[in-house]
């Protein structure tokens, strides 16, 4: 877009004041030098001249002033009423970026950042809720269901059992989602308070895979681990769900017999965390959209989580200043990456 000369709103009040001047200036001279000229001011005294003169002076300045500060800020105006609209829920609006004073161009130029920001957030916040009410109806619609069947005379005990099974999975699916989306909404609200202790990192991402042992073992997983031992100081509750989340993916996304590569390093002051799977890997698009909260590229294991995990491990390494990269290609395993810098706070 061409953009017009412009002025700092410092001058642009100068130029006002100028004009404002040397056009009353000009208008009330014009008529005492014609009034002197054709001597229509005598009989007059001096002191009723000038009280004539002074009143015309303000007189003329205030419609000047008056019309010259509607045009000038007229820009402000424009702003008032989009802002009015803003306020209410109206996020499609803009106004026009070109003005002659930087200051207004600028204001002008930020508001529409803002709005579209705004309206990015609001268009989050509704499919956030949507994704919410989808989540929650799954294992409540679940449990609501068993619990009627429950009621069927002359169920079986084995039926019983089946039912009551699942409607512990069901409960605990739902009491494992409100906790995630409650700690995401911690996350994004940055509500997390620092608990920095000294802490071995390595044996914390051990702790981990111990914890997961039954996961990768009924899929009969092997693990190629290549840990060194680093101690960093940092939150480890925080972390820990960065590790978790991570290693519980590739897993999830692994066949029966895969093979998952778990590595850590450091070099200098940066260290990696990587984990490799060999299961069934992202497309592009996929890849793009795996933080977004509740994307699940692969909806036949739909059921296995709601899409939550990446959303927070990327929030986690951006509160602690890290760098989270992933690589992969369909049917080929996923590499995911993370990079902690120690120069950096962890909180």
């Amino acid at each position: 877009m061409h953009k017009k000369h412009s002025v700092k709103m410092i001058l642009a009040f100068s130029i006002s004041v100028f004009v404002i001047v040397s056009l009353t200036t000009l208008l009330v001279g014009s008529a005492m030098y014609y009034l002197i000229k054709h001597d229509y001011l005598r009989g007059y005294s001096h002191l009723a001249v000038i009280g004539v003169l002074c009143l015309s002076s303000i007189f003329i300045s205030t419609i000047v002033a008056h019309s010259l500060g509607k045009w000038l800020f007229s820009s402000f105006a424009v702003l008032n009423k989009a802002t009015k609209e803003v306020a209410q829920g109206d996020f499609s609006i803009r106004i026009e970026e070109d003005n002659w004073i930087d200051e207004v161009a600028g204001l002008s130029q930020n508001f529409n950042i803002m709005v579209s920001e705004l309206g990015k957030i609001d268009n989050m916040r509704q499919e956030f809720i949507a994704n919410i009410s989808h989540e929650l109806k799954t294992p409540i619609a679940a449990i609501d269901g068993y619990a009627s069947l429950l009621k069927t005379p002359g169920l079986s005990e084995e039926k019983k059992a089946d039912y009551i099974e699942r409607i512990v999975v069901s409960a605990r699916r739902l009491n494992s989602l409100s906790s995630d989306i409650l700690y995401m909404s911690k996350l994004d609200n940055q509500e997390i308070k620092e608990k920095e202790t000294f802490f071995s990192l390595s044996e914390e991402i051990r702790q981990v895979l111990l914890l997961l042992e039954t996961c990768w073992s009924e899929k009969e997983i092997e693990l190629d681990i290549e840990i060194e031992d680093i101690e960093i100081v940092g939150n480890k509750e925080l972390l820990q769900h960065v590790w978790q989340n991570i290693l519980s993916n590739a897993i999830k996304f692994s066949d029966k017999g895969g093979k998952i590569t778990v590595c850590l390093k450091k070099n200098s002051d940066k260290i990696t965390f990587l984990v490799k799977d060999e299961g069934c890997g992202m497309t592009l698009s996929e890849i793009e959209r795996a933080t977004e909260k509740f994307y699940q590229g692969d909806s036949s294991r739909s059921n296995q989580g709601a899409g939550l995990g990446l959303a927070m491990v990327s929030r986690i390494v951006e509160l602690v200043e890290g760098r989270m990269a992933i690589e992969s290609e369909k049917n080929q395993g996923t590499i995911v990456r993370i990079e902690l810098y120690e120069s950096k706070h962890l909180p």
